[in-house]
């Protein structure tokens, strides 16, 4: 009965048991394990001492495997303790950036903006980055309006993002010119915008609108056709009800 125990239970070793610099544990491991434990009974079984040895054992190893688990099921408790624990078992660009990333939605300005720039020298390539590293600098209060404005212009390539954090920025210092300027730009690329693209569309036309551009109505008609020409869905409810808001 033991060794079935024995061998229900070892395969949580993937979960359990610590590997080096792996935060997360590879389930297909399990195949491989079952057949280890396997082995390991059948020579316990073999062993002079028989089966009075098995059960010791088994018990040694639930206690290590308990003592090792707690440590890890406390982690669980909160994304932040996920994340801290991910920092601590590997310093890695991508954990990195989801705790950057998470530390923005606790509003831990200081702490993402210092781990967004570590992130920036350490991977300035990381697909995260262009979304993150912008928001984290428009949001944080501890800059000033040109230390926002100079982060974001630097090395400033008209990527989606970076435009339209430094348009909003723009815009919250009443310069809806240079506001509208670059957020027209992004009509293209409705596709990077993902989710928020009809925000964007209400914000491109309230800037077009407060600058007195022309044809604001067809800029969003043509971000509106970019993004069905990729097949996005697009909500025109969503465009009203945010540009509703803003012209209140």
């Amino acid at each position: 009965m033991y060794l079935w125990i024995g061998f229900a239970a070892f395969p949580l070793v993937t979960v359990l048991g610590t590997q080096q610099n792996v935060f997360v544990h590879d389930s297909y491991s399990l195949i491989s394990l079952a057949g280890l434990w396997i082995i390991f009974a059948q020579l316990i079984v073999n062993l002079p001492l028989g089966k009075k040895a098995v059960l010791p054992i088994l018990n040694i190893l639930a206690l290590l495997f308990l003592i090792q688990s707690y440590g890890i099921v406390q982690s669980f408790e909160s994304e932040k303790k996920l994340w801290e624990r991910a920092w601590e078992t590997e310093e890695t660009p991508f954990v990195l950036a989801q705790k950057a990333n998470l530390e923005l939605e606790r509003n831990e300005y200081l702490l993402a903006m210092q781990d967004i720039e570590r992130l920036k020298s350490w991977s300035p390539n990381h697909p995260l980055l262009p979304i993150l590293y912008p928001k984290i600098v428009y949001l944080s209060p501890q800059l000033t309006f040109e230390s926002k404005k100079n982060k974001l212009e630097s090395n400033y390539q008209g990527e989606a993002w970076q435009a339209y954090f430094l348009s909003a920025l723009h815009a919250q210092n009443n310069d809806f010119l240079n506001a509208f300027k670059l957020l027209k730009d992004q009509v293209s690329k409705c596709v990077e915008f993902e989710n928020e693209a009809e925000i964007v569309a209400a914000e491109l036309k309230y800037f077009c609108i407060k600058s007195k551009g022309p044809e604001c109505n067809k800029l969003v008609q043509d971000f509106s056709s970019a993004c069905q020409f990729r097949a996005l869905t697009w909500h025109e409810e969503i465009v009203q009800k945010r540009l509703s808001e803003l012209l209140r």
